[in-house]
């Protein structure tokens, strides 16, 4: 249990005791829980966690307010690392944020600017200043003096994984505007190096062209903590070799047989034996047997180790001396931005598993799908076009329904939104909220945001807030899943970040669908898709307006809704996604094993862009 009477009361004593040393135990516990509250999601009744998050609260309150408290940089950056979950509990209370506690301990100006008195006041400030706090923060002057303080609250910042307020969007869009150089600057400790992925991920969430330039400082960070862990290490210096069966490691960030990513890409990983020897590397929990399948040879490890023990994992890999590094994914996990900082390989590539561009510079090249690809400018590695191979590929939902549900004249139209709850941002939720103004036909939106626990109900507030008509899903099972969304009669898909799993889901529950194109691959997919699919243009918009325009037509003209729905679960039923001819399956393999084969004319070529045509693979 994580949030019971016994819990929440072990921390309330260490907060109130009057014994000297309770404020250790205090900082200790409350760290427990907000951990555990992150690992589990939370286990407090539904009707209980009101009166839990509220007393949770008042005693956190109690703790900083405290003068006789000095917070320790320790104890700080071992808070900060939790930064999101601690503002969430605040925001599931009446308090909705902690600028009560701001109010307390800083000297604060006429325009809400903030000043402190001493460095513990300081970090217990920066604890409880949210993005949606009402006070303006000097964050750059803050880390003029204080570097190591400014990149906690930073990788803080940028835990926050959900910007339903537009408060938070600003901030967030403010916040990458910057590069941050004071990241670069520090050595990381390790509540900061257990962060840097969320960090690192969330940024692509945002809605501003330049939010992964940060990246480039959140990589030299990285490194700054690779020197010291491995300064008793030596790296050997990889040098290419021509080879007719190069060795390639496979490094997998998650990759259980139900996951998204095998979905997108075991065929193509199965492919790469053809001209490799595949070998690949994951922790024991974040790959499953079915999966394992696919690779003639597998290193698994512990991850609760790794972080600490990156030595032993550079060893092993080592011993196989691999050619050649591919990442079908990077960002979901630390371990992996640990390695790709590192020159492991003579070649180092990634494809767009989490899709982004990385900025490492050990990096040598991304991976791109033809039907993704919009220009060079927005990644960091030279380009390697590859065919549409690690889209879905695996077909699911017809193993759960027989006949998907068409509704023909509704009176109440059903709107799905299948996506994490990363991406729903306050810009998407107040286009659905104008979307409701502008129609007469009643609404009703269903949200799959994939959260369970505290995070479940403080995404659920978020979004009533500003779609009341609204239900809201916890985590279930596919199959369950796939029965709430076939009572849906369209979705509208987020933006920036859209979507492609979700979309076969739609098209095998004949479920019609608008997107808001964009540059970024992860705003290109469903761009891909309604293309592949000959369905109409105009599901493809190019602003918020035209947006709402489309999502108009499909909710009040139903003959046009229910054709495109036939149209979609058609092509579905005869396999027009998954049935590749051989030949188009193989590309992926072709692609790589072309990349190392060409490797030093391509690196001493200023060229960054590699087309099937470039690679003698394009279709005639």
């Amino acid at each position: 249990m994580l949030l019971d009477p016994e819990h929440l009361e072990l921390f309330e004593q260490a907060v109130f005791a009057p014994s000297k040393g309770h404020f250790n135990d205090a900082v200790k516990t409350l760290h427990q829980i907000l951990a555990n509250y992150e690992k589990t999601g939370g286990d407090v009744h539904q009707s209980q966690q009101q009166f839990f998050y509220s007393r949770l609260a008042d005693a956190i309150s109690a703790l900083l307010l405290d003068r006789q408290f000095e917070l320790s940089l320790e104890s700080y950056q071992l808070l900060c690392a939790s930064h999101f979950t601690l503002a969430s509990v605040f925001a599931s209370t009446s308090y909705q944020n902690a600028d009560h506690i701001i109010s307390q301990l800083a000297d604060i100006s006429d325009i809400n600017q903030l000043r402190f008195d001493n460095l513990s006041c300081l970090m217990k400030c920066l604890l409880s200043y949210s993005l949606d706090s009402e006070y303006q923060l000097d964050i750059e002057s803050i880390g003029q003096n204080h570097p190591e303080i400014t990149a906690s609250l930073i990788l803080g910042h940028l835990g926050c994984d959900l910007y339903s307020r537009a408060s938070v969007e600003k901030r967030i869009n403010q916040l990458l505007t910057k590069p941050w150089p004071v990241l670069g600057q520090v050595t990381p400790t390790l509540p900061m190096v257990l962060t840097t992925s969320n960090a690192w991920m969330n940024c692509s969430y945002a809605s501003i062209p330049e939010k992964h330039q940060i990246k480039r400082n959140l990589n030299a960070m990285i490194c700054n903590g690779l020197k010291i862990q491995l300064k008793d290490y030596k790296l050997e210096a990889a040098t290419w070799q021509a080879s007719e069966r190069p060795v390639l490691l496979v490094v997998i960030e998650i990759f259980h047989s139900t996951h998204a990513m095998y979905r997108c890409f075991s065929r193509a990983i199965e492919s790469l034996k053809n001209h490799f020897q595949v070998v690949g590397l994951a922790p024991k929990n974040c790959i499953d047997d079915e999966a394992e399948k696919l690779f003639p040879e597998m290193i698994l490890f512990e991850p609760s180790d790794i972080i600490q023990n990156l030595q032993k994992l550079l060893v092993k890999i080592d011993e196989i001396h691999p050619d050649m590094i591919y990442y079908p994914s990077l960002g979901m996990a630390n371990y992996s931005l640990m390695l790709a900082n590192l020159r492991l390989a003579p070649v180092q590539c990634f494809t767009l598993g989490h899709p982004a561009s990385s900025f490492i510079d050990s990096i040598d090249y991304v991976i791109v799908q033809e039907q993704d690809f919009t220009t060079t400018d927005i990644y960091s590695e030279k380009v390697i076009i590859t065919g549409n191979d690690t889209s879905p590929t695996i077909n699911r939902v017809l193993d759960f329904i027989d006949k998907p549900t068409l509704r023909e004249s509704p009176d109440i139209i059903k709107i799905a939104v299948t996506s994490k709850h990363m991406k729903i941002n306050h810009s998407f939720l107040d286009c659905c909220r104008q979307i409701v103004n502008r129609t007469r036909r009643q609404l009703e939106f269903h949200f799959f945001p994939g959260v369970t626990g505290y995070l479940y109900e403080f995404v659920r507030h978020e979004i009533l807030r500003i779609l009341p008509d609204s239900t809201i899903y916890p985590t279930t099972d596919y199959e369950s899943y796939i029965s709430n969304l076939d009572q849906c009669d369209l979705r509208l898909g987020t933006f920036p970040f859209g979507g492609a799993n979700t979309n076969m889901d739609c098209f095998g529950l004949g479920i019609p669908f608008i997107i808001l194109d964009g540059e970024q691959p992860h705003s290109r997919s469903d761009t891909a898709q309604i293309r592949q699919a000959a369905l109409p243009d105009w599901l493809i918009t190019d602003s918020i307006e035209t947006y709402q325009q489309a999502a108009l037509r499909l909710i009040e003209e139903d003959q046009i809704r229910l054709q495109l729905s036939r149209q979609m679960m058609s092509l579905y039923e005869h396999d027009f996604f998954f049935n590749k001819e051989q030949n188009q399956s193989m590309l992926f393999d072709q692609t790589l094993y072309w990349l190392y084969q060409n490797h030093p004319q391509i690196q001493q070529s200023k060229q960054r862009l590699w087309t099937l045509k470039d690679q003698g693979l394009a279709k005639n």
